[in-house]
């Protein structure tokens, strides 16, 4: 038992550091699978949005957490969802600087039963 507690050092050429060594590029397929989740966040996203404007008219950010992730949107994914959405315009921050809402196109229609916190 007590051999196992002590380190057995060897001679220094059981490592070698690889000085000349160069990182090999990720592969493509990995890269199309990442492409293909972020596309799929941005689907989520943009189906949670119709969601939420489905229900509020206006929302708070925590209301986009909470969504997120029962979307399975990480947090991280979704601040740059978020900060696209508010470039793109899809989604509008109020002027109270707490709420959002999500822009509505020209052709849908009012819905008066819409909550807002």
């Amino acid at each position: 038992l007590n051999e196992l507690a002590i380190p057995e050092f060897r001679s220094g050429s059981d490592f070698v550091v690889a000085t000349r060594s160069v990182a090999l590029p990720k592969s493509r397929a990995k890269v199309v699978k990442n492409e293909d989740q972020i596309i799929n966040y941005k689907e989520k996203f943009t189906e949670m949005l119709f969601e939420l404007s489905k229900l509020y008219k206006r929302f708070p950010k925590y209301i986009l957490d909470i969504m997120a992730e029962d979307y399975g949107i990480p947090a991280i994914e979704l601040k740059t969802l978020i900060r696209n959405a508010k470039k793109s315009g899809m989604l509008i921050k109020n002027d109270d600087d707490y709420y959002y809402s999500r822009k509505v196109s020209q052709n849908s229609t009012g819905n008066s039963s819409k909550k807002s916190f």
